[in-house]
C-alpha cells in the first residue's frame, strides 16, 4: 500500500518524514546539479556527432541512457559505465517489446501460447540479465561507499538510497 493511501496516522506520519527528507530542498539541489552534469555531457556529445558526422542522431537512445545516468546517479550514487547502460537499455527494449507483443496478442497470454512461440524463454532471459544488470549496480554502488568510507569523506548522504536507509533505521 502506498504513503498516501495509509489509513493509519502513525505509519503516514513516519513515511511522510522519510518523504520529505528524500524531497528536501538541499537535496533537490544535488539532484539538479547530477542533472545538469549529464545534460551537459549528452550535449558535448551532440556536438562532437555534428562536428565530425553530421549524420541521423539516435535522440532517444542518447536520452535513455541521460535518463538511466541521471537515476543511478541520483538513487544510487553510482556513475554506470557505456556498456552497463548500452545493456541494461537492451534489455528495458526487449521487455517492453515482449509486453507489447502480448498487448496487441491478448492470445499469448495463455501459458502455451505463449512457451510455444518462445516468449517464456525470452521473458526468462530478461529477466535474469536485468537481475544481473541491476546486482552489478548495487555491487557498484557498495564499492563505490566503501572508497568513500576509505578516503574519510565527509561528503553528506544525499543518494536516495542513503536517504531510505537513514530513514528506516
Amino acid at each position: 500500500q502506498g504513503i498516501f493511501c495509509q489509513e493509519d496516522e502513525q505509519v503516514w506520519h513516519k513515511n511522510r518524514k522519510i518523504v520529505n527528507k528524500l524531497f528536501h530542498y538541499s537535496v533537490l539541489k544535488h539532484y539538479v546539479q547530477t542533472f545538469h552534469e549529464e545534460s551537459t555531457r549528452l550535449v558535448h556529445t551532440l556536438e562532437n556527432i555534428i562536428v565530425n558526422k553530421p549524420s541521423d542522431i539516435a535522440i532517444h537512445s542518447m536520452l535513455a541512457v541521460l535518463t538511466l545516468n541521471t537515476i543511478a546517479r541520483n538513487t544510487l550514487g553510482v556513475q554506470i559505465d557505456q556498456d552497463l547502460s548500452s545493456r541494461m537499455l537492451g534489455a528495458v527494449e526487449k521487455f517492453f517489446s515482449l509486453f507489447w507483443e502480448i498487448a496487441v496478442r491478448p492470445w499469448l497470454e495463455h501459458d502455451i501460447l505463449f512457451n510455444a512461440f518462445g516468449y517464456k524463454k525470452l521473458k526468462i532471459t530478461i529477466e535474469q540479465f536485468a537481475q544481473n544488470v541491476i546486482k552489478e549496480i548495487i555491487d557498484m554502488a557498495k564499492t563505490s561507499k566503501v572508497n568513500e568510507e576509505n578516503t574519510h569523506n565527509e561528503r553528506p548522504k544525499l543518494t536516495m538510497i542513503d536517504l531510505l536507509r537513514d530513514g528506516f533505521s
